[in-house]
């Protein structure tokens, strides 16, 4: 017997203890509407919260933070009331090939029709109402119950932004904590059988109270705890930035400055759809590098101020003196700007094939043109 079947089956023998005359199967497809499917849950911080969106995961696997873009995690379940709690469960439920039946019903499976249409549900009305539980909506505005932030984006001026806890990231690190657990009981018990891994300092939130069916389906399928990881500021020790003196790209700039947005570059040029989404990310992340290149920069001046004058850098290159010398008089013409602008490429290209040992693209004139126009573009803005 399925997954499915056995399920049914369960509740189905409830609902007829209660004396109810069709079945639940049906009664459960003809209020399926009452459900609703998010990332996003408005009720995790107040549950009188009606907001509630969803955002496609796993989406951007390579990105170094961690988002419902770059995560695979599982879609949470939210409804108007508890009593249609039962529904987002049967949605939710994880079947045999480690799918839920609301993304194997979207696919068509036909054992859900049959299983359905074996315990007197209607699936032409299931596939219905499947539609109004993955339709989104956009709310219109935002709710005096949610947390705002509001981000300065001029002079007296603000955009506000409305937090909303993001449920299904939540579930996905509380499980891989969960089966981390579980294997550390298992090593602990049996040495022989490996290593493992755990993480130190982690607390667990509550939502719902006693209550936690009122939230949404991943808050019941959790007991409504959730857990959550350390955040506070790193303890660095600071690397001394060496001040250049014949070289600001080869001296003063490494290719650890910029690995993460290397390998990023790397991943999107395997990316064989080549879309205009593609390039713009890549050109995002080229703009991000030359941001870096300037912040390092100001940090030298800011140190030691006038540092280029000092008789140690005599030997730095003429354009180079120029561009890093703040309280410079001289202008960078466009020879110069040419200059700096290929040398930056030419690092940028160097680096990448530091960071990339195995896969790498080879790189030409054409890379070389086209990542110097970022930081000509830069220079001519006075940057």
């Amino acid at each position: 017997m399925s997954i499915l079947e056995e399920h049914i089956l369960k509740k189905e023998a409830e609902y007829k203890k209660k004396g109810k005359k069709n079945t639940w199967v049906q009664n459960m497809i003809e209020n399926m509407h009452q459900c609703r499917v998010a990332t996003h849950v408005g009720k995790f911080t107040h549950p009188d919260s009606q907001i509630a969106i969803k955002v496609i995961s796993g989406q951007n696997p390579i990105s170094e933070y961690v988002t419902t873009m770059s995560v695979r995690c599982m879609n949470d379940v939210v409804y108007n009331d508890a009593k249609y709690s039962g529904i987002a469960r049967f949605l939710n439920l994880v079947l045999e090939n480690n799918d839920t039946v609301l993304n194997q019903a979207e696919s068509g499976n036909q054992h859900i029709r049959e299983i359905i249409e074996k315990y007197g549900g209607d699936y032409e009305l299931f596939k219905k109402k499947l539609k109004c539980v993955k339709t989104q909506s956009e709310p219109k505005e935002t709710e005096a119950i949610l947390k705002q932030v509001y981000f300065p984006v001029g002079y007296d001026d603000y955009h506000l932004l409305s937090v909303l806890p993001n449920s299904s990231v939540l579930y996905e690190l509380s499980e891989r904590v969960r089966l981390m657990s579980i294997n550390r009981s298992k090593v602990m018990s049996l040495p022989e059988s490996g290593e493992y891994q755990d993480i130190l300092g982690g607390i667990t939130i509550g939502f719902g109270g006693t209550q936690s069916q009122n939230i949404s389906e991943l808050n019941i399928k959790n007991k409504g705890n959730f857990f959550l990881l350390e955040s506070l500021p790193p303890t660095i020790t600071k690397k001394r930035r060496k001040y250049p003196k014949r070289d600001f790209w080869k001296e003063a700039v490494t290719y650890y400055d910029i690995l993460n947005n290397i390998r990023e570059i790397h991943a999107l040029i395997k990316d064989t759809r080549n879309n205009k989404h593609i390039r713009k990310k890549i050109r995002r992340i080229l703009y991000q590098v030359v941001d870096k290149v300037f912040q390092i920069k100001y940090e030298l001046w800011l140190k030691m101020p006038r540092w280029v004058e000092h008789e140690v850098y005599k030997s730095l290159k003429e354009e180079q003196k120029i561009w890093l010398n703040l309280e410079s008089t001289e202008i960078l013409d466009e020879e110069m700007r040419d200059v700096l602008s290929v040398d930056f490429a030419r690092w940028l290209l160097q680096s990448y094939e530091q960071v990339i040992k195995k896969d790498k693209f080879l790189m030409g004139k054409a890379e070389l043109h086209y990542i110097s126009k970022f930081m000509r573009r830069a220079l001519r803005k006075g940057w």
